[in-house]
């Protein structure tokens, strides 16, 4: 390990530094106490540290984290314009950044490649990042995870971040690419992340793709009284690669998770015996608006569980490829309502979901369309520019939107500044810049009548 700081309240600094090929051992020297080096290249034990085009490659922990490693209370680590390649974890813990105390950790402008977690451990966290303990938080904007990975034994949660409880997330304008949760254990949770009870994310303009995990979210998975917000999120090409793999691009348990602008293409499993595969699985409540959502699942496209939580749907397209299947599985219909404008493909059952007068139903072809990725430097995104035909359909305007939104009156004990989801949810979109609710996700502004789904067809 090449540094190790007590910083007090003062600041570290590092510019154009580059960090390689270190080794933190195991039972080496640390701070003059016989012990485990936690961080390949740097232990933060209080204090910030800020590292601006800094390169970190091929370093390695025997504990702890394979590049920076936080385990002081409250301390902030904050990473511009840096490179993590190669990094590595032995002892099932981050492959670049652990907070293992209260702390906060901030990337902008970041790539993270080829990052890992190799063995070691019956349990394994965070291929890229680890927030290991409660109430920690990170915010990554403009960062690209590529080629991440947790391989080995044991049970193995998130290639990119694993999260533990009430912890705050926030991403904005990244992308998830090529990264994999595919070692030998029982469990495996988020391809790319996973979030412990009582997390609370938000995703603007970010893209999952090709991403792969055993059997629980390629792109994340979350517990228990989580709250995750998307808007203008696209995933496309992830896989499960188990038997029975629930939640293709997210699985979440009992949980709030609410959904603008999302864009979902070509998600599928590979396992010849698919089981009860669905897209987005969750035993909890859906808010779901103006997203577009065409993937070939064989159970559904979007499942509920046997909660009683709000499930909402307003203006979306939803069509399984898997024309003899449903596109809800909704396992009670406590609750459950689709606000109409919905653009549906599925069997004649709807597996207990009651569609609205408004909506669409029996579409059973593919419509036509195709994948868009949108690189205009930011934000990173990619929409499925569905233009169908609308005849029979009654389009949505803005107030039955927002109606929908409004009507998500879900709270949760745990998250007490909120007092009701869906206004909470809305208040985040109209915060963005441009404003999320009013546009698509192409960030082109919807006027007059809301074309159904992520893309406005003006």
């Amino acid at each position: 390990m090449c540094l190790s700081f007590e910083l007090g309240s003062k600041k570290a600094t590092f510019t154009d530094c580059d960090f390689h090929d270190n080794i933190g051992r195991s039972g080496a020297s640390n701070n003059g106490t016989a012990g485990n080096f936690h961080g390949g290249v740097a232990q933060l034990g209080s204090g910030t540290a800020e590292f601006t085009r800094c390169a970190f490659t091929d370093n390695v922990a025997y504990n702890g984290s394979g590049a920076v490693h936080q385990n002081g209370a409250n301390t902030t680590s904050k990473f511009t314009d840096c490179t993590f390649t190669r990094n590595s974890c032995l002892n099932g813990e981050a492959g670049c950044v652990q907070v293992e105390s209260t702390g906060q950790t901030q990337a902008d402008g970041c790539t993270f490649t080829n990052n890992s977690i190799v063995s070691g451990s019956t349990v394994r966290n965070g291929g890229v990042f680890y927030l290991k303990v409660a109430g920690s938080s990170l915010k990554a904007t403009g960062c690209t995870f590529t080629g991440n990975k947790i391989t080995g034994s044991g049970n193995a949660y998130g290639s990119v971040l694993r999260a533990q409880d009430n912890s705050d997330i926030q991403f904005d304008d990244c992308v998830f690419d090529g990264n994999g949760n595919v070692g030998g254990g029982t469990i495996y949770s988020g391809g790319c992340i996973a979030l412990n009870q009582n997390a609370h994310m938000k995703v603007n303009n970010c893209l999952f793709k090709n991403n792969v995990v055993k059997s629980r979210g390629a792109a994340i998975q979350g517990g228990t009284n989580v709250i995750v917000y998307m808007n203008n999120v696209s995933f496309y090409n992830n896989t499960t690669t188990n038997s029975g793999g629930w939640g293709v691009n997210t699985h979440f348990g009992n949980a709030n998770v609410c959904m603008n602008n999302v864009s979902s293409y070509n998600n599928r499993t590979t396992h010849g015996t698919p089981g009860n595969c669905v897209s987005f699985n969750g035993d909890g409540g859906w808010l779901v608006v103006n997203s577009t959502i065409i993937d070939g699942t064989p159970t559904a496209v979007v499942r509920r569980g046997g909660n009683s939580r709000n499930a909402i749907f307003c203006n979306n397209v939803l069509i399984n490829t898997n024309t003899a299947n449903n596109v809800w599985n909704i396992n009670s219909t406590t609750n459950f309502s689709s606000n109409g404008h919905n653009v549906i493909s599925a069997d004649g059952t709807y597996n207990n979901a009651a569609p609205a007068a408004s909506d669409l139903l029996s579409q059973t072809s593919l419509p036509s369309g195709a994948w868009s990725e949108h690189w205009n430097a930011t934000p990173h995104y990619a929409v499925y520019t569905w233009t169908g035909s609308l005849g029979g359909f009654t389009p949505a305007v803005q107030s039955d939107v927002t109606d929908a939104i409004d009507a998500y009156t879900e709270t949760d004990s745990v998250h007490t500044g909120i007092t009701s989801i869906g206004a909470d949810f809305k208040t985040w979109l109209e915060s963005l810049d441009p404003d999320g609710y009013t546009v698509d996700g192409r960030n082109v502004a919807r006027t007059g009548t809301w074309w159904p789904g992520a893309y406005q067809n003006n």
